[in-house]
C-alpha cells in the first residue's frame, strides 16, 4: 500500500509542475508597459530569440533557407531593446559574361567594330556569286572564323610579320584561281557516259569597308564583288559535236551587297547582282540576268579546330535568254526563276597552325521557272562534295576535291528537257589559288 501511495504522490508532483510550467508559457503576456504606437494591430512576440553566432559566423557564405530565410539575428544582450529600423539595401549583381559566347562588339562602353576575318580571306564564295557554281579551291571554303572569347576583341589585329595591321576604311581583296578537273557525264544527261577534261579559270576582286558598328550588337559590312570565270572543255568529239566549241563559256558578274553580323555567329546577307553568260567559241551573249538575293547563316564551334556552317539562301533571277544553253542543268537561263537552297559544311583544321583543312559539304536547291518556254518547270539539285585544302603561304593555297551532283525535274521539266531532265555527274580534280589583300 505504501508503494502505491508513493507512486500516486509522484504523479501529483509531476502534474503540479507541469501545470505551473504550462501556465507560465500559455498565459498571454502583459503588453501594457510595451511602448508602441501600433494601436489595435496584432503584435508578434519572439519567444525564442537567436542568441548564438549568426549563420555567416558558423558557415561563411551560407544562404538562409526555409524558416531561417529573412530572419534578423540579434545578440542576447540586445534582446528586449527597441530595435533599430530596418533600411533596405540594394546590392547590384555584377554582370558575368560567359566565355563561350561570341559578341561582335564590346559589352560596355563605346561600340568598337571588330575585324574578325580569318587569314586567307579571298572574297565571296562562288555559290554566292554564280548560280550553281562548283566551289573553286580555297574560295569555296574561306569563311569568317570569329574569335571565341570576349577578351579577344580587345586584342589588335596583326599581319603575317607580327606588326599591328593598319585598319583601313576601304579594303580590297584580289584573287585568281585555276581549276583543272575531270568530269564524268560531261553532257549532263540521263545515262550519260561521256567523259572529258575541263579547265576553269577565275579572276575576281572584292571591295568592302571595315566592319561598321550599328548599335551594340550589330556590325555592317558593305561590299562590291567583281568576277570573271572562263571554262574550256577538252577538244573532243561527242555525239557529232566538238565539246570545246559546244560547251565553252565565259561568265561574269557584278554584285553589290551588305553583310549583317550578329552575336553568336549569326549573319544576314543582302545582295543585288548582274550576271552575263557568253559563248567562249563565238562570243555571243547567251543570257543576262538581274538577281536580288538574301541569305542567312550560322557558324557553330565544335571545338578548337572544328566548325559547322549552316547557310540558307533565296534568289530571284530576272533572265533574258538569247541562245539556249546546251546544258540546261548548269545555268537557269530561260526566263525568270526563283531559287531557294540550303547547305551544311563541316570544316576541320589540321596541322600545327591549321594550314590543312578537310571540308565535307552537302547542299540542296530548288529552282522554279515562272515564264517563257519553261514555265512550270521545277528542278531539284543535290550536291555532295569532299575537299581538302593546304594553305601553303598566306597568299597561296592548293585544293583537291570530289563532287557528286544529282538533278531531278518535275513532269513539266521531263516533257521539255527529255534526257536532260535527270542526271548524275561526278567531278574529280584540284585547284590552285592566289590572293592578295590591300
Amino acid at each position: 500500500m505504501v508503494k502505491y501511495i508513493r507512486k500516486l504522490g509522484g504523479v501529483l508532483v509531476l502534474f503540479s509542475c507541469a501545470s505551473v510550467w504550462g501556465e507560465e508559457f500559455s498565459r498571454p503576456r502583459d503588453f501594457s508597459n510595451f511602448e508602441s504606437n501600433l494601436g489595435e494591430q496584432k503584435l508578434v512576440d519572439i519567444v525564442r530569440p537567436w542568441v548564438g553566432p549568426t549563420l555567416n559566423e558558423l558557415a561563411p557564405g551560407a544562404i538562409p533557407l526555409g524558416s531561417m530565410k529573412g530572419k534578423t539575428f540579434l545578440p542576447a544582450e540586445n534582446f528586449g531593446k527597441k530595435p533599430e529600423p530596418l533600411i533596405p539595401v540594394n546590392v547590384e549583381k555584377p554582370i558575368k559574361l560567359p566565355e563561350n559566347q561570341n559578341f561582335p562588339l564590346e559589352f560596355t562602353g563605346e561600340p568598337v567594330p571588330v575585324d574578325n576575318s580569318a587569314p586567307g580571306w579571298v572574297g565571296p564564295l562562288p555559290s554566292e556569286l554564280a548560280p550553281r557554281a562548283i566551289p573553286l579551291g580555297s574560295l569555296a571554303n574561306r569563311k569568317v572564323i570569329t574569335r571565341t572569347k570576349q577578351s579577344d576583341y580587345n586584342q589588335p589585329v596583326l599581319d603575317s610579320s607580327g606588326s599591328e595591321k593598319k585598319d583601313n576604311f576601304l579594303r580590297l581583296n584580289t584573287f585568281f584561281s585555276s581549276r583543272p578537273y575531270y568530269t564524268y557525264n560531261v553532257l549532263r544527261i540521263r545515262d550519260g557516259e561521256d567523259e572529258a577534261g575541263v579547265w576553269e579559270n577565275l579572276l575576281g576582286a572584292s571591295f568592302s569597308t571595315r566592319p561598321l558598328a550599328a548599335g551594340r550588337y550589330l556590325t555592317l559590312i558593305p561590299k562590291l564583288d567583281l568576277m570573271m570565270q572562263v571554262a574550256s572543255y577538252e577538244d573532243k568529239e561527242v555525239g557529232g559535236a566538238n565539246l570545246q566549241d559546244l560547251l565553252g563559256y565565259r561568265f561574269g558578274l557584278i554584285k553589290a551587297g551588305i553583310d549583317f553580323e550578329f552575336p553568336r555567329d549569326y549573319s544576314l546577307k543582302l545582295g543585288f547582282e548582274y550576271d552575263l553568260l557568253n559563248s567562249l567559241d563565238t562570243g555571243d551573249k547567251m543570257f543576262d540576268a538581274w538577281v536580288p538575293s538574301i541569305g542567312v547563316g550560322k557558324i557553330f564551334s565544335l571545338g578548337e579546330s572544328t566548325l559547322l556552317m549552316l547557310d540558307a539562301n533565296a534568289r530571284y533571277s530576272m533572265t533574258d535568254r538569247q541562245i539556249a544553253n546546251p546544258l540546261p542543268g548548269q545555268f537557269p537561263d530561260d526566263g525568270d526563276n526563283l531559287q531557294v537552297g540550303m547547305s551544311v559544311m563541316l570544316i576541320k583544321l589540321l596541322g600545327s597552325d591549321g594550314q590543312f583543312m578537310l571540308m565535307p559539304s552537302l547542299s540542296f536547291s530548288r529552282s522554279e521557272y515562272l515564264n517563257h518556254d519553261n514555265d512550270g518547270r521545277i528542278d531539284w539539285t543535290t550536291t555532295l562534295s569532299l575537299n581538302g585544302s593546304w594553305q601553303a603561304t598566306e597568299w597561296l593555297s592548293l585544293d583537291l576535291g570530289i563532287t557528286c551532283s544529282i538533278l531531278r525535274m518535275n513532269e513539266v521539266g521531263q516533257l521539255l528537257q527529255g534526257p536532260s531532265s535527270r542526271y548524275e555527274a561526278l567531278d574529280l580534280g584540284g585547284s590552285i589559288m592566289a590572293s592578295h589583300a590591300f
